[in-house]
């Protein structure tokens, strides 16, 4: 169970924690709060789910081995600080202090004086950073959901189309294959908009000799999907195909060495150094890790000290930028298994129309 691996984590440290990110909550209770909440996990495992009247019944339906309590109309924040100084036997509490807003944590420092809270951000990523089979399940969905975004943007990719119409498609499209929403805005970037890693579907008309990086991602009971194609329209020309083919070996020589085990930083140098000696940059990290968030850990960096852990959910995403001229990202979705990385995204990775 995911709580007691946490317990065991956190229990050496603190006497309870506050969870208040919604997706931490769902990770540990199957209930997903739209409006502030708080869980609160104590050292004997006990759950208790403060929700607001609107969600109640939900939370009383979905959460499971848990305390829900109806907060009715006080405010979230209120109840949380009246119920540990009512209980008055915690001395120490861990909080995510990459999620909580300052306003927050100095109205519990302030009301709760006589309690030292401590972060154990560190220690929840490391929990949800190896997936049960459950959550494979649901990222291998996500991806199969990508993967007819995929399909979607090449049939739909003419001369003259804007990249936001093929982007409305693909949402659609992914939408109907049973996505709850895209866990980030859809790429699609043509021609020189291909050299912007970040860029965001506009109004540019597609043209033939374009370079097109497609990068989508759905959503499956919660979890994430990620991936990216970069497609030729037409033939290419000899630098697009040179570029193209360097940064497709590059990931199919990382990935070749991906599994658990191996240290992170040397995944990233076998495509880093493949790139910089043809002459270019890679001014991103390799990948990241997958789950409820579309970009979780691990990261995938020449930085990292970490090592892939089994059952992970990476991705590889080698890419090359020229300015004015146009890109190359090619992304996929690995399990990291003992011995190798399994494919959870299948769209093919060389596409010209």
């Amino acid at each position: 169970m995911r709580i007691k691996e946490f317990h065991e984590k956190f229990s050496s440290a603190c006497e309870a924690v506050i969870i208040s990110d919604p997706k931490n909550i769902y990770y540990f209770t199957g209930f997903y709060p739209h409006s502030p909440s708080y869980l609160l996990i104590e050292n004997d495992l006990n759950l208790k789910l403060m929700v607001p009247e609107l969600e109640y019944e939900d939370a009383k339906k979905n959460s499971k081995n848990t305390e829900i309590i109806n907060l009715k109309k006080e405010l979230p924040i209120d109840f949380l600080i009246k119920t540990l100084q009512e209980q008055n036997k915690f001395k120490i509490l861990g909080f995510e202090s990459e999620y909580m807003t300052v306003s927050t944590y100095l109205k519990l420092t302030q009301k709760l004086k006589s309690i030292e809270f401590k972060s154990i951000t560190e220690l929840l990523n490391s929990t949800r950073e190896v997936k049960i089979p459950k959550e494979i399940e649901y990222l291998e969905k996500a991806a199969q959901i990508a993967d007819v975004g995929i399909e979607t943007a090449i049939n739909n990719i003419e001369e003259g189309k804007m990249e936001i119409e093929i982007a409305g498609e693909v949402e659609y499209n992914m939408r109907k294959a049973g996505s709850e929403k895209t866990p980030f805005d859809t790429i699609i970037a043509s021609g020189p908009n291909s050299a912007l890693p970040h860029a965001t579907a506009s109004e540019r008309k597609i043209q033939k000799g374009d370079f097109i990086i497609v990068d989508i991602g759905a959503t499956y009971k919660g979890y994430c999907s990620d991936m990216t194609r970069t497609i030729c329209f037409d033939k290419p020309s000899q630098k697009q195909l040179e570029i193209f083919n360097l940064v497709l070996n590059a990931h199919q020589e990382s990935m070749q060495v991906a599994r658990a085990g191996v240290d992170i930083k040397n995944v990233d140098v076998i495509a880093r150094d493949m790139i910089k000696k043809a002459g270019y940059e890679f001014i991103h990290s390799l990948g990241h890790g997958v789950g409820l968030d579309v970009h979780e850990d691990p990261t995938l960096s020449f930085k990292s000290k970490n090592k892939l852990k089994q059952n992970s959910v990476i991705t590889i995403e080698p890419g090359v930028y020229i300015p004015d001229f146009g890109g190359v990202r090619i992304e996929d979705m690995y399990q990291v298994l003992k011995d190798k990385v399994k494919n959870l995204t299948k769209s093919k990775q060389n596409i010209c129309i």
